[in-house]
């Protein structure tokens, strides 16, 4: 009884990581750093909102993420996309960004 005890104790992290990354769940650890850059984000020149995010460990240690933003119909996607990106650099492995924009 002792013994398995132990072993649901020793286990109980590994389950607990392995539920997050199935559930897609975004990493405590990261929440307020994501936070913080998503509000960054947000006011890159020609965004005018971001409509929908998801950041999610893909594996231990890989954290990845996808964002899509409505912005300025004259905007360059190029531009938006990469200074979104840079937002994001020391905190994720991946970042999928999809520009939406306005009509003209």
């Amino acid at each position: 009884m002792i013994f398995a005890a132990h072993c649901i104790k020793s286990v109980g992290p590994m389950f607990s990581e392995s539920g997050h990354i199935l559930l897609q769940a975004t990493p405590k650890s990261y929440s307020t750093r994501i936070d913080k850059a998503m509000r960054e984000a947000a006011n890159v020149d020609d965004v005018l909102e971001i409509k929908r995010s998801h950041f999610w460990t893909a594996a231990p240690g890989m954290v990845v993420g996808s964002l899509k933003l409505r912005a300025r119909g004259s905007a360059d996607n190029a531009m938006i996309i990469e200074n979104v990106r840079r937002r994001f650099d020391s905190l994720l492995s991946e970042l999928t960004v999809e520009v939406d924009k306005d009509e003209v």
